[in-house]
């Protein structure tokens, strides 16, 4: 062919040849451009029926319009030949260009980033790859990735068959792509196991594929090998392969992981969309230029268990269980400090008046005690400090809108009536005397936050800020008050606003990675409170919360460690909550029910806690127990419902209570009265994942439907979707499927 013309393309060198047909260096003589023209087999051409449906579907891929995608020009006839037309890259294939050892972990972001973009890209419209492996990726001499022949191993070709003695010498691991009728559709060392087996293949082939393209990239080796091809599947179908932690110990643990959901042998266990494996990727490259990835590797093992039926609302504090979280925010608003360098001492507010230098040191023992972490032990004592100061200095301001701001806080986790009274009004007492005073501006806005009132809450807010605009609490209360009504993006940037002001706090750090916890942006709310681990080592309520990170990413033996070392920090109820749900993923029943009940122990009557008692009863196959302490959460519910607690979370809690406690009609009027008096609802992704469960046990496929994509879109992990036993009938329902492997636009 070289030195022919076909059409008006003049072929001047060979490029390949493949299953897919001979790949030739050509000359556009009309456009004046250089091109890849690719000859397609004999055995197309001459099936009217598959040239047509190539033709068509091959006019998918060329819409394809990403740069990390080598670009279809035109499906042409010429001579009797069919061939495409496509853009001609200039560069090395990563089979060519990969070392003995592996690349470097910067190069493999620089390759598998982009990458997995243009899978999104494509699996977005509809079309899969189906081989890809080194040869069918390239780098350019600039050093962009592109993939090749994308998806035309799919539009061009049969279903894949099941796998054969016959098929041995055609899937060796060394072969090309394979094209043959009776053969398996790519490339054998990177097919995942639907494949080999004739299955059903969609987009989460392609993320095997990566899998194993990362594996060899990470280590300059395969995950799975065979002395023939009917072993290499054997292997790809039954192994689990070394960890690359063993064979490169330098590399991220969590890279490791990221490779291992990849190469999960069922595709629901895997990524369920290259988006979020590009995100997974960009996050861990992000911790790594920070130098966060290797902090809190778990002593128990690398590996995280696999996946078990989860206890629906199972209280890891965000969304419906909150309480725990927000009220680390409130009351550490005026001690996250970072610690001063030793003989340097912390600068007060500006607003603070002069005290007696007892009530001074009163004061400054109780902003210590809040200092590392929002526990109830910590949170009493502060309280009785605080109160002894202003015994020492009845009628200060400046202490009473202290107390009310520590008040607001407590009452947000522990809520009782007196409190809440108390607080509303010491605040009150605090700006009779000094209107001008910020901290009871801030105490004031804290309340109406219990009350989901986010409209007051930006108005004492702005308050603040008019008052002391350098007072980095009160651009948080703005930013929390911005969310509550509503306004993600709005109060998003207020908190981030606050952390670049921050000028020492890092209570600003903490409320964004808590608001992106309940957003479901694991990632990045795990950087985050890293950060403010950095900064204060023992704060336990980070601790909690980011072992919640690992819990909702699936990372369960890593999440375990940071329970148990918030618990040796300070006994509290939160941690020992939320180390049962660890265990009740990890399927060790009894340890999850011995944490539940030291939870119960340490603070009785918590709903949340005897709703997580009464579902592992339910998992032991005990109903009566179950029962039991379902409607102990409601009583409890109601109880703390009275006492002004956060009405949202308690509520949308109860009336999942009351659906697991068989009360469905009662269940549904519950939570539809929540969602539609909540403005933040939209965002809200636990709230809306409670009503999907909710209408899943009354059995209304509908609703159940409508909830569930409404919380995936929210940011709810849709692992829990396949984990919880209340959508356990709707696993094969088609609608259902088809949420849990679609891709939603969260912005």
């Amino acid at each position: 062919m070289i030195g022919t013309t076909l059409s008006h393309y003049k072929i001047t060198a060979t490029l390949g040849i493949g299953g897919m047909g001979e790949v030739y260096h050509a000359e556009d003589t009309k456009l004046g451009r250089h091109v890849a023209l690719k000859i397609l087999p004999a055995a197309m051409a001459a099936d009217p029926e598959r040239l047509e449906r190539f033709q068509r579907e091959a006019k998918v891929v060329a819409s394809l319009n990403h740069p990390n995608i080598v670009t279809i020009h035109s499906v042409e006839e010429a001579d009797g030949l069919q061939f495409l037309t496509m853009e001609l890259v200039e560069g090395n294939d990563l089979e060519r260009l990969l070392p003995d050892d592996g690349f470097p972990l910067s190069k493999i972001f620089d390759i598998a980033v982009p990458l997995t973009d243009a899978l999104a890209t494509a699996h977005e419209r509809g079309v899969v790859h189906r081989d890809l492996k080194p040869a069918n990726i390239m780098l350019t001499k600039e050093g962009r990735v592109k993939i090749l022949d994308f998806g035309l191993a799919k539009l061009g070709l049969d279903s894949a068959v099941p796998l054969s003695d016959q098929d041995e010498t055609a899937l060796a691991p060394t072969s090309s792509p394979l094209t043959g009728d009776g053969t398996i559709l790519g490339t054998a060392p990177y097919m995942p196991p639907e494949q080999l087996e004739g299955l059903p293949v969609d987009h989460r082939a392609d993320i095997f594929s990566v899998g194993v393209l990362l594996y060899e990239l990470a280590t300059g080796r395969r995950p799975f090998e065979g002395s023939s091809s009917i072993a290499l599947a054997s292997s790809i179908l039954r192994d689990t392969p070394p960890p690359i932690s063993e064979i490169k110990q330098d590399l991220p643990r969590h890279f490791g992981r990221i490779i291992e959901t990849c190469l999960e042998k069922d595709p629901e266990r895997r990524y369920q969309s290259a988006k979020d494996l590009r995100n997974a990727l960009q996050s861990l490259h992000r911790e790594t230029e920070s130098g966060l990835s290797s902090s809190y590797h778990s002593g128990i093992g690398a590996h995280p268990a696999p996946a078990k039926e989860a206890p629906a609302g199972r209280s890891l504090k965000f969304g419906l269980i909150a309480t725990a979280i927000v009220v680390a925010l409130v009351a550490l608003f005026f001690v996250l400090r970072r610690e001063a360098p030793q003989g340097e001492t912390t600068v007060e507010s500006p607003s603070q008046p002069v005290l007696g230098s007892e009530a001074q040191l009163l004061l400054e023992q109780s902003r210590t005690y809040s200092r590392e972490g929002a526990t109830q032990p910590k949170l009493k004592l502060a309280e009785q400090t605080l109160r002894r100061a202003l015994e020492l200095e009845p009628g200060n301001a400046y202490l009473q809108a202290e107390l009310a701001l520590l008040l607001a806080g407590m009452q947000e986790e522990y809520p009782q009536q007196e409190r809440s009274d108390e607080a509303l009004e010491l605040a009150g007492a605090a700006l009779a005397a000094d209107s001008g005073m910020t901290i009871a501006w801030l105490a004031k806005g804290d309340l109406s936050l219990l009350e989901g009132d986010g409209e007051s809450t930006v108005e004492a807010a702005r308050k603040a800020i008019a008052i002391d605009a350098s007072d980095v609490r009160s651009h948080v209360l703005l930013g929390r008050g911005l969310l509550e009504q509503g306004l993600r993006e709005e109060g998003l940037e207020q908190l981030r606003n606050a952390v670049e002001m921050d000028g020492g706090e890092i209570s600003a750090r903490y409320t964004l990675a808590t608001a992106l916890l309940r957003m479901g942006q694991l990632d990045e709310a795990t950087v985050e409170y890293k950060r403010v681990l950095e900064y204060a080592p023992g704060h336990v309520s980070a601790m909690n919360n980011l072992a919640n990170t690992y819990l909702y990413s699936g990372r369960y033996l890593e999440a375990v460690p940071l329970y148990h070392r918030a618990l040796e920090l300070e006994p509290d109820e939160i941690a020992a909550t939320n180390l049962g749900t660890a265990y009740y993923y990890l399927d060790q029943m009894e340890e999850s029910l011995a944490a539940y009940l030291k939870a119960d122990e340490i603070e009785p009557g918590y709903p949340t806690v005897q709703n997580n008692i009464g579902d592992v009863y339910a998992k032991l196959g005990d109903p009566d127990s179950a029962q039991a302490w379902y409607l102990k959460a409601i009583e409890s519910s109601d109880r703390h419902l009275a006492a002004g607690g956060d009405q949202v979370a308690l509520r949308g809690m109860r009336a999942l209570f009351a659906a697991k406690a068989g009360r469905y009609e009662e269940a549904i009027s519950g939570i539809e009265g929540v969602i539609s008096q909540t403005a933040s609802a939209p965002d809200e992704a636990e709230l809306l994942y409670s009503a999907a469960q909710i209408y899943a046990l009354a059995g209304h496929r509908d609703e159940m439907l409508d909830y569930a994509e409404r919380a995936m879109k929210a940011g709810y992990p849709r692992e829990e979707f396949r984990r919880a036993p209340e959508f356990a009938a709707f696993q094969d329902d088609p609608e259902f499927t088809k949420l849990m492997v679609s891709s939603f636009d969260r912005s």
